[in-house]
């Protein structure tokens, strides 16, 4: 009867398993992974996090849609699969936010606090490795717009609809 009601039971802990930043770990290892995150659903035009502030979580996104800007111009769009929130809680120097973060879609979220993350680096060397990786290619991409992005670029703002920035106080990670 056991291995029926598991079936039908929702584990939390399911989503590290189709994660591209968990692959290769075993079941045990997966699910100790996701116990040091929180799994939330988040609407859309709900702010993640401004740039300039204080980096208060790593976050996996599992479903949906979050838009990124620099400097108030709309960068990227992360999707199922991608993260952020690594080089702030990683540079010894500066641990504020590199970019602004809103929801797009409708999305599910996990969110590792601080101490959290650091457990998963230290625990996932591999995992650590692929956190290392993108976050150096990211700080490479930002010192390149860093270095030619005046933030001064008014016009894209409103391509395609793309939220520029969108605050919302009742969310902090």
């Amino acid at each position: 009867i056991r291995w029926w009601t598991a079936l039908f039971t929702r584990d939390e802990a399911a989503w590290t398993s189709t994660h591209e930043l968990f692959t290769g770990l075993g079941r045990n290892q997966l699910k100790r992974a996701a116990k040091k995150f929180t799994v939330l659903e988040v609407e859309s035009g709900q702010s993640l996090g401004s740039q300039g502030e204080t980096a208060s979580g790593f976050v996996a996104i599992l479903e949906g849609q979050v838009g990124v800007t620099i400097n108030g111009a709309p960068h990227a769009i992360l999707d199922d699969g991608s993260h952020f929130g690594a080089i702030g809680l990683l540079d010894e120097r500066s641990s504020t936010l590199k970019a602004s973060y809103a929801v797009m879609a409708p999305s599910r979220i996990a969110i590792a606090d601080p101490n959290r993350f650091g457990e998963l680096l230290e625990e996932y060397p591999t995992v650590a490795k692929r956190i290392h990786s993108l976050a150096d290619i990211r700080r490479a991409y930002l010192a390149g717009v860093a270095s030619t992005d005046t933030g001064e670029r008014p016009n894209l703002l409103a391509i395609n609809g793309f939220p520029a920035h969108i605050e919302d106080p009742n969310v902090r990670l």
